[in-house]
């Protein structure tokens, strides 16, 4: 099934592939060109019918290594696209964005997306996504994911508080 390829264990690194389904056909060829470069790939074109795919959908963003956002004309409608480049961000997700086609995103995604570098290889014929998910996969490894039942804030004084518990980070006060 494609959908999962490359993914089995819990320890796989897999790329979450969001798009927008009206362009599927634009999609696919692109995410086959992909998996020639050996990305384990989560992608929801081969969900099995009955699947309570909203739930498959977030556990697949949770477990990811990396997300991936193929720009279309189709995700400037998709209410979904949004919600998973939201839902992305929330967990901490190295992201990365493909431009396939030339479009105007609406405001919100694109403040969702404007700290986030783009790139623009429509066919997957260039190096530049290659080495943006390589970079992200290898930004996963010290993301500081939230654990089971977690909270942003819950439990901690201030930011700094947080920042400096859970990122290791240290905050002058």
């Amino acid at each position: 099934m494609l959908a999962q390829s490359g993914i089995g264990s819990r320890d796989a690194a897999y790329v979450f592939v969001s798009y927008a389904h009206v362009d599927r056909q634009m999609v696919r060829p692109y995410v086959l060109k992909l998996k020639e470069h050996d990305f384990g790939l989560w992608w929801d074109d081969g969900l099995a019918p009955g699947t309570e795919w909203v739930g498959a959908v977030a556990d697949a963003i949770v477990g990811c290594s990396a997300f991936l956002l193929l720009v279309t004309r189709g995700v400037a409608d998709s209410e979904y696209c949004f919600r998973e480049v939201l839902f992305a961000q929330d967990q901490r997700i190295p992201t990365v964005v493909n431009y396939l086609d030339a479009v105007r995103l609406p405001n919100r995604l694109r403040f969702l997306l404007s700290p986030i570098p783009a790139v623009v290889d429509g066919r997957c014929e260039r190096d530049g996504i290659v080495e943006a998910l390589h970079r992200a996969l290898r930004l996963s490894r010290v993301r500081c994911p939230l654990r089971p039942n977690e909270t942003d804030a819950v439990g901690y004084e201030s930011i700094g508080q947080l920042a400096t518990t859970r990122l290791g980070l240290q905050c002058l006060t």
